[in-house]
């Protein structure tokens, strides 16, 4: 599969991780999964003026090929994420139309998952999502709910 940068700055490196233990510091590398599986794929970037900037997608390799996981749309629900920082857990406070099925994914820099977490929440709810035994750093937090998600950028302290 072909990648391609698309920043537009006077971007110094590139560090492509493709989920599967591979990376790539090319500015818009090709890699081919060997497997099949849903794999998290980002790229971290630096400008010349030492500026960083970071994305991330899903894509699912199946035995009759590969796409890019829908994001959907933002969700439209209150959510609060806090305390950010943190240094044992990051609470997850939902008020909710109805009750949902959740989905948490955090993903560290190089896009790999590092925890996941699905359950029924109910309208007024509060979910831990336990990070204690993570490394100092940056992290992503994905909720999603109904085919809606957003994307929450957590700092372990």
């Amino acid at each position: 599969m072909q990648f391609t940068n698309t920043s537009t700055d006077n971007v110094a490196s590139f560090d492509w991780n493709f989920g599967d233990g591979a990376s790539s510091s090319e500015e818009s590398p090709a890699h081919t999964f060997t497997d099949p599986g849903i794999y998290v794929v980002s790229l971290a970037i630096t400008s010349l003026d030492g500026c960083s900037a970071f994305a991330l997608d899903t894509i699912e390799v199946t035995n009759n090929g590969l796409s890019i996981a829908d994001p959907g749309r933002a969700l439209p629900e209150n959510i609060a994420v806090y305390p950010n920082p943190a240094s044992q857990s990051v609470n997850i406070q939902l008020d909710l139309h109805a009750a949902k099925m959740v989905e948490l994914h955090l993903a560290d820099m190089t896009g790999k998952l590092v925890r996941t977490k699905s359950l029924l929440a109910s309208q007024r709810d509060l979910l831990q999502l336990d990070i204690a035994e993570l490394a100092t750093g940056v992290y992503f937090l994905s909720v999603k709910m109904e085919g809606e998600s957003s994307i929450w950028k957590v700092v372990k302290i």
